[in-house]
């Protein structure tokens, strides 16, 4: 008999060139625009291209072994800095695909971050309390799904 070959956990890596880029935006097409019936209008917005990365935003691709399956993104704003886009394919959630996208987030925030937010799908909210998050204001809706804002704060020397 043959030994089960060991399970792969979730690697993320920060997405640095085009290929990375098309296979995050390939996950957030199928997450999104495909599950969850959003407009491809409202998904892609401003700050995908590469160009704008290191000066606004930073993507972010989780991987299984070879496979990428997940992906999300930061973006510093006025007010601090959100967390956004995340996806992670139906056939990997559960993996620790997702945790693993947050906590390499948390570890890019820029110098001197002291609040970090997000919009989470009303049926996620206890996936971002677990890593810490708090609900704050009232449900809303984006691209037709209910939403919450959440809120991390940061506490640094």
């Amino acid at each position: 008999m043959q030994a089960d070959s060991p399970i792969s956990l979730p690697q993320v890596v920060l997405i640095q060139n085009q290929e990375m880029l098309d296979l995050a935006l390939a996950i957030r097409h199928q997450v999104f625009v495909v599950e969850q019936k959003v407009d491809p209008t409202e998904e892609y917005d401003s700050f995908d291209p590469l160009e704008v990365h290191s000066a606004h935003c930073a993507h972010f691709l989780a991987q299984v072994g070879e496979k990428a399956v997940g992906t999300a993104r930061l973006r510093k704003t006025e007010t601090g800095v959100k967390l956004e886009r995340f996806a992670v394919l139906l056939e990997a959630r559960k993996s620790g695909a997702g945790r693993a996208l947050i906590r390499a987030c948390l570890e890019h925030l820029p110098p001197g971050t002291h609040l970090v937010y997000l919009h989470a799908q009303e049926h996620a909210l206890g996936f971002y309390e677990k890593a810490g998050f708090r609900s704050v204001g009232e449900r809303f809706f984006e691209a037709g799904i209910p939403h919450f804002k959440m809120q991390l704060e940061i506490e640094r020397d």
